[in-house]
C-alpha cells in the first residue's frame, strides 16, 4: 500500500512539473507567429500593376477603387505603351482592359470584389 501511494505522488510530480514547463515555456516563448490570417503586410506593401486606356470607364474604376484601397499602384497605357499591352496579353490572354496584376494574380475586366480578396491574400502571404 505504501509503495502504491509513493508510485501515484511521483506520477503527480511528474505531470504538475511537465504542467509547469510547458506553461512556462508556452510564456516566455511568446507567440510564434501571426494568427492564421492575420495580415503580415500592409496594404501598401502591396504592388499592383493596371493595365488600361484613358478612354476607358472601368479602367477608371479600377484606379479609383485600387487607390482607395491604398495599395502601391503603377498604371501602363496600353495605347501608349505597345510594350505593355504585350506583356498584358502574355499575363491574361486578353485584350480587353482594365486588367489588374496583384504580385501576379491576374484579375481581367473591373470586378472590386476579387481585387480586394486578391489583394487580402496577398496581405498574408
Amino acid at each position: 500500500m505504501q509503495r502504491t501511494i509513493g508510485t501515484v505522488r511521483n506520477i503527480a510530480a511528474v505531470i504538475l512539473l511537465g504542467v509547469a514547463l510547458n506553461g512556462s515555456s508556452m510564456a516566455v516563448a511568446g507567440p510564434r507567429g501571426p494568427l492564421e490570417g492575420e495580415p503580415t503586410k500592409s496594404y501598401g506593401a502591396v504592388d499592383v500593376i493596371l493595365y488600361q486606356t484613358s478612354w476607358c470607364p472601368y479602367c477608371n474604376k479600377a484606379r479609383a477603387f485600387l487607390k482607395d484601397m491604398g495599395v502601391s499602384l503603377t498604371e501602363y497605357d496600353i495605347e501608349k505603351d505597345r510594350q505593355k499591352g504585350e506583356e498584358m496579353m502574355a499575363k491574361s490572354g486578353s485584350r480587353g482592359v482594365p486588367v489588374v496584376d496583384i504580385e501576379g494574380i491576374i484579375i481581367p475586366g473591373y470586378s472590386p470584389d476579387a481585387m480586394k480578396d486578391a489583394i487580402e491574400r496577398t496581405r498574408r502571404k
